[in-house]
């Protein structure tokens, strides 16, 4: 979990270290899908990383099973064609996400996604996103050992707004 958080903490820093352009603009986004984190737009370029904590307990009768997991998501994005205040988008995202569950649970879950979406500038400060992932692959990890693999074709779709300082 560590190795991957720092890894996409690096991809991160790397693009917006990269990236020198006046239209370079940074602030803060969240997503129905759950998160909040940054928003980074560099020229032709949309990257946001979303950090989402959960925890929930679940009873039954005498036993309780409590989830507790750290969802991390970074997602890039070419501003494929411009139309007024609107940009048609097309890229890729990394999630994983890791936790503790008491027994038989999700150990570690990484997804990998190609997206599509648009963003629209309701003003210079505020952005609307709606990206839907076009195909979409998850591998899961089970405390018992046991893998798990899905891919969908737009399987997964959310609703981001962006405020940029």
């Amino acid at each position: 979990m560590k190795k991957n958080l720092v890894l996409s903490l690096a991809i991160c820093g790397v693009l917006a270290a990269t990236t020198v352009s006046a239209e370079t603009s940074f602030g803060a986004v969240g997503f129905t899908d759950g998160g909040a984190g940054a928003y980074l737009g560099m020229g032709k370029f949309v990257t946001t990383l979303v950090v989402q904590n959960n925890s929930a307990e679940f009873k039954s009768g005498d036993a309780t099973l409590d989830v507790d997991s750290t969802n991390v998501k970074l997602s890039t994005a070419y501003r494929l064609k411009e139309v007024g205040a609107t940009s048609v988008l097309v890229g890729a995202s990394y999630a994983m996400r890791s936790g503790d569950i008491q027994e038989n649970g999700i150990d570690s879950f990484y997804q990998v996604a190609l997206t599509a979406g648009i963003e629209h500038a309701f003003t210079p400060n505020v952005r609307l996103l709606a990206l839907v992932d076009v195909v979409n692959m998850e591998s899961y990890e089970l405390d018992n050992g046991l893998e798990a693999d899905t891919t969908t074709i737009f399987g997964n779709g959310r609703v981001g707004v962006a405020y940029v300082f």
